[in-house]
């Protein structure tokens, strides 16, 4: 028996969208939805004819999918939407009897797609080219989106008239644009973002203007209007001016309800039909059945059978077979499992990437709560449309542009668009009820949320008039206050929007000018004890409020500068100037709240800047930046027509003028004494150190590009427009022409060592020549031009800077590509080794500065330009790095001692050890190997032996041996320092965790996934197991004195024994996971860390003493400082926390890219390193941590910026401090 595709209860088929109106007559141009009533009424009657599985496969294939997942239906999609014709019959009548209809719909029940792929397709099918068809979303302005949307008929001259955002606007533009013959039908969907997204000036504005042109085109029967709503907003329509569209309304509101099984069967079945392919026997009803019941089910629907058409078509039997299986959808989770496996494996990726935290951001940005109801358990999650503005960060936008590509994001551009009209939003709503990892995320966070929504709104009521009645104050600014310094809102919400932060800065402004007033009367009454207690109260407490506020907003200020670019210059002076400011309060200096967040700040500053000085002057694009050879003199060439010089440090000292066009590129002679500048104008001119002009150098016939003094400072070299390389002498006598490129030449580089030189040119290519101007090679492996080549100081490489946002190293004796340096986002104009060789900085109009290790390796960003960067170069001692910008600044970095950044090994770094003797630093990697380090950053060894990722590192107490654990060869292996060599290796049938010596260096302690904690004896080889935990245990420490050992498991079960394994003690610690155990150097405390989040501090008698509760995911590890006084834990929130004994936290270490997963402290517990899942060490000097030392610090380091930028804040602040 052959099986039958598309049939009813009855045994008869559906019609299909067009079969089904096309039964609808239309009559006459005044009487367009003058419907035969009969007709409309027997549309779902139409006979049907049976068509077998058979005769459907035997239609031409169409691969594509013809389900919409999470994507809306457009018009275009009319041959895929089925089982609405009854409803859009109903639709068809409402619109006979008015011309304002609003349809009403639960979130997920189809109100746009039956519109858009029903009711339109059908207009357009039997009014043709009469239709004029506008379709708009409010969005933050409907007359905005009008306007977009009559862009697609008329010019825009014409279309401007919806910008008048007037009451009569909308009767005025059809009055204007409407021709007699044609058909206007104006489609408003999702209606209520008029309440949740407009202008509240803008939205009562157009539902004004929306009332009035129905109002005066009643009569008109060829102008109607649909506008889709959810029905859960109708109460918004209570209020005025909405209250009159509910009027005119109140009898044509039809509300779209579930699909009758009959319908949902050809929603299912035609779409597949239509392209060849059909549904095995019972699907479709096993699918109709899971459906039922469900509110909201129809996106699901679609999606579920996306996936499931997705699935198949990989599949090597689909275009035989042509059929959808029941085990495909089962195995998918079915509809109400589909999108949250799918979302969740989605999600698990970017987990596994360390990108979590990053996405729940994201997701949470784009999400918005009903403000009536935020408090209770009344509350409406809605979608919320975001700018691009809300998303600079370059991991924030990375990871948006992977939701968007999984379509779970929708955007109107593309994610990197440098517009700011990018908008991005969640692609369904349903999304915020049915990934229940996104919908716990809302609950969790649900008053921050609210409070941004109802900002929100006000922000966009303030910015259209600016009004300060519109600002916040009291309660509402105090909440606000509340949040901004509230860790979890910023790292998990993403803080508040541009536009938000200056509405919030505002209200802190206008309630500081009515408090002054106070202030003053508060001052004068003490010194003259006049004052009225009642009254002198009142204004004591209004300064102390502005007192706060101030603080408060520096410090906002100071961290969004510092979320921005934490290596600048004015995050630091920013950071100093609030922590300054809590010193000198008369209310809050000693407040342990308030001085705890300003010295987590200023060490975040502190321990990021990069920025020294910045150099300003010029009033063109500086294209070129030159140290001189003596490291004395800074020379910068700008299209300002000018060069100038600076002291090292950034003294502003002459500015050699002679130049007829902009200046290209500047060169010191060897001994530094000679000076020549390129230029636009044709020509190279020699100056002396005094500015006085020399010498110019003509024949060129083109633009010069480049010019370079050889090695023995004897001879000149430039490149230029007309496609050659000049050589010259100090006299301008001309030696030599190189020929050669057959595009401009844009940089000429004399080799250190030989008589050799290479140039880059726009024909992409590098090219080697010796000084009698034979070529000796050329290199080819660029995109696109090529703008730079460099040296290094040794002459065996050569680096190129590429449009094609690359650069590449070059080996001079194989001439070979060594490697390609991928990570910039735009054409690279610079490239050059440091003296030592070892690092290469390259330049970019991405406003970036980044800086590689030889292998590829990136170390860093150095992010604060604001404009493309042209040209860098590196000091004789290679610790400050000039950086020159078409932002007409020139900014000096320097290396920060206070963090160094370790880099070598190629992964993620899971555990490090520093050595009782202080003198190395272990370090274990997914890469299977064991770096030593030194304190300077030097590889002293590279052990390998492990077959898989090293897990845990830990020295011996004489610093002679190593051990080493690893969870997936399942070996533990004790290394000898000076031979760098395995010694003993332990085989485990389970997973090992966490080995470390006791304190004869005899024993080795570890944790093992079989429930047990395992004594080792190497030497003789004895094993004993400690047991009784239940669970995998995941850390195992000695007290420092061996008299205890503490063990964490997988249950969340802390358990305590004697040092020969017998138990003392236990108890439950955690939720979940315990990460990680230690014991205070005093034997009295035992802290642990878990994937709850929290950090736990205990007695021996398992006394909880305090619960640390900052970080805001997994901690990875905690650990003591040896004197006692700090206690450090890492997280997967890419922080690690310091603490005092007692709890209270000092400061919060932000350099990590990526999840923490070890730390330990030097003997003398003045540094702390740190290991991550971005492949790098950072070595942090905690020496003297306290807030003077650290507001020192920053002045040390702002003292070269003072001499030449003046901030007499800054300079009161720092001549207080001693140095």
């Amino acid at each position: 028996m052959k099986q039958n595709q598309g049939q009813n209860n009855s045994g008869q088929q559906q019609p299909n969208q067009q079969q089904a109106l096309g039964d609808v007559q239309v009559q006459g141009d005044d009487n367009i939805f003058n419907v035969i009533q009969a007709e409309i009424v027997t549309l779902t009657q139409t006979k049907i004819i049976q068509i077998s599985v058979d005769e459907i496969k035997t239609r031409q294939l169409i691969s594509t999918s013809p389900y919409k997942g999470l994507r809306s239906f457009e018009p275009e999609d009319r041959d895929q939407f089925f089982g609405r014709d009854q409803f859009i019959a109903e639709l068809v009548n409402e619109l006979e009897q008015t011309n304002l209809v609003l349809l009403l719909g639960a979130s997920g029940s189809g109100k746009s797609s039956v519109v858009r792929a029903g009711l339109i397709p059908w207009l357009r099918e039997k009014l043709g080219t009469r239709l004029v068809n506008l379709i708009l979303n409010p969005d933050q302005d409907p007359f905005e989106s009008l306007y977009g949307s009559l862009l697609g008929h008329f010019k825009q001259s014409e279309a401007q008239i919806a910008r008048a955002r007037k009451v009569d606007t909308l009767s005025q533009m059809v009055e204007a644009l409407k021709q007699p013959e044609s058909f206007w039908f104006i489609f408003i969907d999702q209606f209520e973002e008029l309440f949740t997204t407009s202008n509240p000036d803008q939205r009562d504005c157009f539902i004004t203007s929306l009332r009035h042109l129905c109002e005066k085109r009643s009569s008109d029967r060829t102008l109607k209007i649909v506008a889709t709503m959810r029905a859960d907003f109708l109460d918004r329509l209570d209020s005025a001016p909405a209250n009159h569209l509910a009027k005119a309304t109140q009898k044509h509101r039809p509300l779209i309800t579930q699909m009758h099984p009959d319908e949902l069967r050809q929603a299912i079945e035609q779409p597949a039909a239509h392209n060849g392919v059909v549904y095995e026997a019972g699907l479709v009803k096993t699918i109709i059945k899971d459906v039922q019941g469900q509110a909201g089910y129809l996106p699901l629907l679609q999606y579920t059978l996306n996936r499931l058409w997705e699935t198949e078509q990989h599949t090597p039997a689909f275009q035989q077979e042509r059929m959808l299986y029941t085990h495909t959808y089962l195995q998918l989770g079915g509809v109400r499992g589909t999108l949250q496996r799918h979302v969740d494996k989605i999600y698990g990726r970017l987990q596994q990437e360390g990108k979590h935290l990053v996405t729940q951001r994201i997701f949470l940005k784009l999400v918005g709560i009903e403000k009536n109801a935020e408090s209770g358990t009344e509350w409406k999650p809605v979608r919320r449309r975001a700018n691009q503005s809300e998303f600079n960060d370059l991991q924030e936008k990375t990871v948006l542009a992977q939701l968007v590509d999984q379509k779970l994001i929708v955007s109107n551009r593309d994610v990197f668009s440098q517009s700011q009209e990018s908008t991005f939003e969640i692609a369904h709503e349903i999304l915020l009820t049915s990934w229940t990892t996104l919908n716990s995320w809302i609950k969790e966070n649900r008053q921050g949320i609210a409070l941004r929504s109802r900002l929100n709104e006000d922000v966009k009521l303030w910015q259209a008039k600016r009004a300060d009645n519109d600002l916040w104050s009291g309660s509402k600014l105090e909440q606000v206050l509340e949040l901004l310094e509230n860790t979890t809102f910023n790292q998990v919400l993403g803080g508040f929007s541009p536009a938000a932060n200056e509405f919030i800065k505002a209200s802190l402004g206008k309630r500081d000018r009515e408090l002054r007033f106070y202030r003053n009367v508060s001052i004068g009454a003490i010194a003259a004890l006049i004052c009225i207690t009642g009254s002198l109260f009142v204004a004591g407490f209004q300064w102390k409020a502005a007192d706060r506020g101030q603080f408060i907003a520096q410090l906002t200020s100071s961290k969004a500068l510092f979320d921005g670019n934490p290596t600048s210059l004015d995050t630091l002076r920013a950071s100093l100037k609030a922590a300054t400011q809590l010193q000198q309060s008369f209310w809050f200096k000693n407040n342990p709240k308030l001085r705890a967040q300003a010295m987590e700040m200023l060490a975040q500053a502190v321990y990021a800047v990069r920025e020294q000085n910045r150099l300003e002057g010029h009033t063109g694009y500086i294209n070129s930046v030159s140290f001189s050879p003596d490291g004395e003199m800074i020379g910068t060439a700008s299209y300002d027509k000018t060069a100038k010089l600076w002291s090292a440090d950034g003294k502003y000292l002459q500015t050699l003028k002679g130049h007829k066009e902009q200046v290209t590129d500047i060169s010191f002679s060897r001994d530094g004494q000679t000076i020549a500048t390129a230029s636009l104008d044709d020509t190279v001119i020699l100056w002396n150190r005094e500015g006085k002009n020399l010498q110019i150098l003509e024949g060129h016939k083109g633009n010069v590009w480049s010019v370079h003094f050889s090695p023995d400072g004897h001879k000149i070299a430039t490149a230029s427009g007309d496609q050659t390389v000049k050589l010259w002498d100090l006299n301008g006598n001309l030696l030599n022409t190189l020929s050669g490129h057959t595009k401009p030449v844009y940089m000429v580089r004399f080799s250190p060592e030989e008589e050799i030189l290479a140039t880059a040119s726009a024909d992409k290519t590098i090219k080697l020549w010796n000084f009698q101007g034979e070529e000796l090679h050329t290199f080819k492996g660029h995109g696109d031009q090529v703008f730079s080549v460099n040296f290094s100081r040794d002459g065996q490489t050569i680096a190129s800077a590429s449009k094609d946002k690359t650069v590449i190293l070059w080996d001079l004796n194989t001439k070979d590509k060594i490697i390609t340096l991928q990570g910039h986002e735009g054409t690279v104009y610079d490239a050059i080794f440091s003296p030592d060789g070892q690092t290469i900085a390259s330049a970019s109009e991405d406003d970036t500065v980044k800086l590689w290790r030889r292998d590829g390796t990136l170390l860093e960003t150095l992010r604060g330009h604001k404009n493309w960067v042209n040209s860098i170069s590196f000091s004789l001692d290679g610790n400050v790095l000039a950086s020159a910008s078409n932002d007409k600044t020139i900014k000096l970095w320097k290396r920060n001692t206070w963090r160094t950044s370790f880099v070598g090994h190629n992964g993620i770094i899971y555990s490090v050890a520093i050595s009782p003797d202080g003198k190395t630093i272990a370090s274990a990697g997914k890469d299977a190997t064991v770096n030593l380090w030194n304190f300077q950053g030097k590889i002293i060894a590279k052990l390998r032996g492990h077959k898989n990722q090293v897990d845990s590192v830990s020295f011996s107490p004489d610093s002679k041996m190593l051990v080493t654990a690893s969870t997936t060869d399942q070996t533990v292996k004790v290394w000898n320092l000076q031979e760098k060599k395995v010694i003993k290796t332990h085989k485990e049938r389970y997973s090992t965790f966490s080995a470390n010596f006791s304190l004869d260096g005899k024993t080795i302690l570890f944790a093992s996934r079989d429930h047990t904690v395992k004594l080792w004896n190497y030497e003789e080889d004895f094993l004993k197991s400690l047991e009784g935990h239940t669970a995998a245990v995941m850390n195992v420490s000695f007290s420092p004195d061996n008299s205890i050992i503490a063990s964490a498991d997988e249950n969340g079960t802390v358990r305590l024994w004697s040092r020969n394994g017998s138990p003392l003690r236990t108890w439950s610690a955690h939720t979940g996971v315990i990460f990680s155990i230690g014991v205070s150097s005093d034997n009295q405390t035992i802290a642990t860390g878990g994937q709850d989040n929290l950090v736990k501090l205990w007695d021996q008698e398992g006394n909880l003493l305090h619960t640390l509760k900052r970080h805001t995911e997994s901690v990875s590890e905690v650990r003591f400082s040896l004197n006692g006084q700090i206690i450090a834990t890492a997280s997967r929130d890419r922080t690690v926390k310091l603490w005092t004994d007692d709890g209270k936290l000092i400061t919060t270490l932000i350099g990590h890219n990526d999840s923490v997963r070890s730390l330990s402290f030097t003997p003398d517990s003045k540094m702390l390193a740190t290991v991550s899942d971005d492949s790098r060490l950072l070595l942090w000097n905690l020496e003297n941590l306290n807030m003077n030392s650290l507001i020192t610090r920053g002045c040390n380091w702002l003292q070269e910026d003072l001499k030449a930028n003046s901030d007499v804040v800054i300079e009161k602040v720092c001549s207080r401090m001693e140095y």
